[in-house]
């Protein structure tokens, strides 16, 4: 049995019920335990790197284009091409979030900018 329950910021709290069993099916050991998880959106998405097409890109145009209206930025073309401009804009925000301004988008970029989308 496993039962989730909600918390704020992506976060969730679940409890699963262990039961150790021997070889014959007896029950040896049965407990709770409990576990705290934190999802964070897009930390799964690979490396985006300038010259790409599709989803991925789409995805980051669309968190750009987020983190640009808060700057009071003019907004980005969503058309799911790493070119030129999504790649200074992505330099831009590597700089402002204090990471390595190297126009690539790998996990630490992903989870910038993720989590300025909450």
């Amino acid at each position: 049995m496993l039962t989730v329950e909600p918390l704020p910021d992506n976060q969730i709290k679940g409890s699963v019920r262990v039961e150790v069993v021997n070889s014959t099916g007896g029950i040896i050991a049965s407990g709770w335990a409990t576990y705290h998880l934190i999802c964070v959106p897009g930390s799964g998405r690979g490396t985006v790197t300038p010259g790409l097409m599709g989803p991925d890109v789409l995805a980051l145009q669309t968190g750009l284009n987020r983190w640009l209206e808060e700057q009071d930025l003019p907004s980005l073309i969503l058309d799911g091409r790493f070119e030129r401009e999504t790649e200074c804009v992505v330099r831009q925000f590597q700089l402002k979030a204090g990471l390595k301004k190297y126009g690539m988008v790998g996990r630490h970029t992903w989870r910038a900018l993720m989590a300025r989308s909450r």
